[in-house]
């Protein structure tokens, strides 16, 4: 008997909540690939991650009537760039079933619906991140053999690291103790608002909206509350530098699905060192999921006050969970302590074009700027 055909058509559609299950069924049996394979299960509604982003996102379905083939998020949010008020867009959580027709179908569409989507909004850039690992995504979208005149140009705009900290050398020197690092106040909202503001003016690409309306932001954040903010202060009270600890389990979680030796290697050597209370393990034994909290809205004026800001991060996460964070290269200030036992894994931020747009001025190499306001909550 020959092979059965799948002829259904595939058809591309916004998604709307009632996919919201089907979506969250279709990413948790995806994999992401690298030196530790994993899937995401979201938590609650699907679309909740990109509300972190903004109010203004559209989910597309690739499905065949029977089940779901891929899917992507495009999320768009108001920016300063290079000093001019735009809208911006992120394109993310690109997922495509191993399936001929899914990929023709994808490709067919990818470049139009991105087309569109700018046009909705007079949005003339969208950024999105890809991490190395991801091998088959770098080389399809960043550095495909054949130019397809029907998906969009990835221009690099920035490199950064996902740091992730798992323990702390003992008889490491601390922070300094002129530095006082405490949670935020209500009678700190004010202050913390034009401290924000005025880290973001540093910035190639910031969104002033989230330093404007933090309460509002917080709010968009599940999890998230203002006490969660821990503030630096010198001794006059002056915030000096700033952090949100955040738990993302409660929008999604990381599950393990295949571990290179390498990674079998550390995660033995964080286990054994865990007993002697220098290291957190990478996951507990009893639970199939990575257990951490993100460091974001990070902003400080000097490496000795990023350091304390992060010891007592570190010291507030529970001894189950690790702290990750982002690190955008060139960011001097935001180098992982040295007292601390950190590894990364690097990615590319980039701007995705049309093939008949112009380049634009930002994408240019300057590396004396400060990098863009992008916070690992994104990811």
């Amino acid at each position: 008997m020959g092979k059965l055909v799948d002829d259904r058509p595939a058809q591309l559609r916004v998604a709307t909540e009632a996919d919201s299950e089907a979506l969250k069924k279709f990413f948790a049996s995806q994999s992401l690939p690298g030196l530790l394979r994993y899937s995401t299960e979201r938590q609650h509604s699907f679309f909740n991650k990109y509300r972190l982003w903004s109010n203004d996102s559209t989910t597309y379905v690739l499905d065949d009537g029977q089940e779901i083939l891929g899917c992507a998020t495009l999320a768009f949010t108001s920016a300063i760039v290079d000093g001019k008020e735009e809208v911006i867009g992120y394109a993310t959580d690109l997922r495509l079933k191993r399936k001929r027709k899914a990929l023709v179908k994808w490709s067919e569409n990818f470049l139009p619906v991105i087309v569109e989507e700018r046009k909705k909004r007079k949005c003339r850039y969208i950024f999105s991140c890809v991490g190395k690992s991801h091998i088959q995504a770098y080389n399809a979208f960043i550095r495909p053999r054949t130019m397809r005149e029907n998906f969009p140009r990835y221009h690099q705009y920035r490199n950064f690291d996902i740091i992730s900290i798992h323990g702390k050398y003992p008889f490491a020197d601390g922070p300094l103790n002129t530095i006082e690092v405490v949670p935020a106040t209500n009678n700190d909202l004010e202050a913390l608002q034009k401290y924000m503001a005025s880290s973001q003016q540093k910035r190639t690409i910031y969104m002033p909206n989230k330093s404007e309306n933090l309460v509002d932001l917080i709010e968009q954040w599940p999890g998230l509350s203002l006490d969660q903010f821990l503030l630096a202060k010198d001794k006059d009270k002056n915030i000096i530098g700033c952090v949100a600890l955040w738990d993302p389990s409660s929008v999604e979680r990381l599950k393990p699905i295949k571990k290179s030796k390498r990674v079998i290697t550390f995660e033995s050597t964080l286990y054994f060192l865990s007993f002697l209370r220098i290291t957190r393990q990478l996951m507990l034994r009893k639970n199939p999921y990575l257990n951490y909290y993100q460091l974001n809205f990070i902003n400080a004026n000097n490496p000795d006050i990023f350091h304390a800001l992060v010891h007592k991060a570190y010291k507030l996460t529970p001894r189950s969970h690790f702290l990750s964070y982002i690190h955008f290269e060139h960011q001097l200030n935001y180098f992982p302590p040295t007292d601390f036992i950190a590894t990364k894994i690097p990615y590319g931020l980039y701007c995705l074009l049309s093939p008949e747009d112009k380049i634009p001025k930002f994408l240019t190499p300057a590396f004396t700027e400060d990098p863009p306001e992008f916070e690992m909550g994104y990811i």
